[in-house]
């Protein structure tokens, strides 16, 4: 049904905006504008960023996880685990941010 479709484009969105993915962001029918494109590109830019910082404060947690008191063998085998998910910002790639706002043809 239609309803199906507009959640199924707004959950997209949302996840989209929330974990820093453009390429699903810029491609949803939500955004229409090239405000919309530059609000895109500069909250999935901040994302990453929070992204980023999360993972690096897991892989210091991770280095000295011994200091931390009440650490345990099983805190580092998730904040280990943590890491091989996150990956790197870099992976998820940029392109020029300020190009890709502008509208399709």
């Amino acid at each position: 049904a239609a309803g199906d479709e507009v959640s199924a484009a707004f959950e997209a969105a949302v996840l989209a905006a929330l974990s820093g993915n453009v390429d699903v962001l810029l491609s949803s029918p939500l955004v229409r504008t090239w405000e919309d494109r530059l609000w895109a590109l500069f909250r999935c830019k901040y994302s990453r960023e929070c992204i980023e910082v999360e993972r690096a404060f897991t892989f210091t947690r991770l280095q000295c996880s011994k200091h931390y008191v009440g650490s345990s063998p099983a805190d580092e085998g998730c904040a280990a685990e943590l890491l091989k998910l996150m990956g790197t910002v870099e992976e998820l790639g940029d392109g020029d941010l300020l190009a890709r706002a502008e509208p399709e043809e």
